[in-house]
């Protein structure tokens, strides 16, 4: 189990490699029992997912019945929605490592796996934080339709924090030059957009009315 000293070290080495320090690593472990270890930070991440996703469930879709994966999503029972965004989130940690794997050998940096893998996952975590904040505080904002400035700006705090963070660690972590980082960070948006759509395209056509008949 993680201690909290443990948890907010690597918070804070994150945040340092964010922000271009070059004592950054200090404090983190990046031993193979660290590296391994660093994934344990699902145990924090998959609890907030489920807050989040009932807190989505939570905002009405006035347009479902026109939209077909808003008619599924509303129509999905709590347990099915969170195994959905359970999946994607897998999915899209697992493609993310494999084109950090791919960088880090295309430039011959593969001694910078530790610091990749360790950073990469503390990363996550952090940004889960930023984005339950946002979407517990944006999601009653839209239900009561008060305060949609409000969550508007949350969101966008919750994604600049993201790339802020993916900056870092494509910058300090793997260490590319501003344009091959540039270049790493749009290949994270585009294969966590196509697996996204990949996987609600594929939720919806399993429990849409035409295929189950």
């Amino acid at each position: 189990m993680m201690s909290l000293a443990h948890i907010r070290a690597h918070l804070l080495g994150v945040w340092r490699m964010a922000r271009g320090r070059e004592d950054w690593e200090d404090g983190l472990d990046l031993s193979t029992d660290g590296v391994f270890g660093s994934f344990g930070v699902l145990l924090f991440i998959l609890p907030m997912l489920a807050l989040t996703t009932a807190a989505v469930r939570s905002v009405p879709f006035e347009s479902a019945a026109d939209d077909a994966a808003r008619a599924v999503w509303a129509s999905l029972t709590f347990p099915a929605a969170f195994a959905m965004e359970a999946g994607q989130l897998l999915l899209s940690w697992i493609a993310e490592l494999a084109i950090l794997a791919g960088v880090l050998r295309a430039t011959g940096a593969e001694t910078r796996a530790a610091q990749t893998i360790v950073g990469y996952n503390w990363v996550q975590l952090f940004s889960a934080i930023g984005s339950t904040l946002a979407i517990v505080i944006a999601a009653p904002a839209v239900t009561t339709g008060a305060l949609a400035e409000i969550a508007v700006m949350v969101g966008l705090g919750a994604l600049v924090l993201s790339l802020y963070l993916n900056w870092g660690l494509a910058r300090r972590a793997v260490g590319l030059e501003a344009g091959p980082a540039v270049g790493l960070i749009s290949t994270f948006l585009i294969a966590g957009l196509l697996i996204s759509y990949g996987l609600t395209g594929l939720i919806v056509w399993l429990l849409s009315p035409a295929s189950s008949g």
